[in-house]
């Protein structure tokens, strides 16, 4: 995947893209758009995203600093679905709309997609951490 679709593909299942009318800057059903309102969690999402992290390896390989908009659009995913699906105080857990299963399972998803862009920063390849990175999701 080219830089710009991957770059796509984060702010799409995140914060959104803010060169689109609102109405398509963000995936509906996406990594976020599934939280609020709640629709459950689905596992394509996660493996898209992860995906798109993935392929920005070497792209971003060597480089001292990452685009604003890439830092913030994966920050504010997962900041957003802790926020939102794992805190205690968040509006999920909150209104008892998400099962402790989901609560784990997404928690499981941040801790990986921050796992995998720690590692991208040091310059590791983070499928040599984790071999079964887009076949596992929690």
């Amino acid at each position: 995947m080219e830089y710009r679709d991957a770059l796509n593909t984060i702010l799409m299942h995140g914060i959104g893209r803010s060169d689109v009318p609102l109405s398509e800057a963000r995936h509906e059903h996406g990594f976020i758009g599934c939280l609020r309102p709640w629709s459950g969690l689905r596992d394509e999402n996660y493996l898209d995203l992860m995906a798109a992290i993935l392929s920005l390896s070497q792209s971003l390989a060597g480089r001292d600093a990452w685009p604003i908009e890439l830092v913030a659009g994966i920050m504010g995913i997962t900041r957003m679905a802790h926020c939102w699906g794992v805190d205690d105080t968040g509006m999920l857990r909150r209104n008892r709309l998400i099962s402790d299963k989901d609560v784990a399972k997404l928690r499981f998803w941040i801790h990986r997609i921050e796992s995998v862009v720690e590692q991208l920063l040091k310059g590791n390849d983070p499928r040599e951490l984790y071999p079964d990175l887009l076949q596992d999701v929690g």
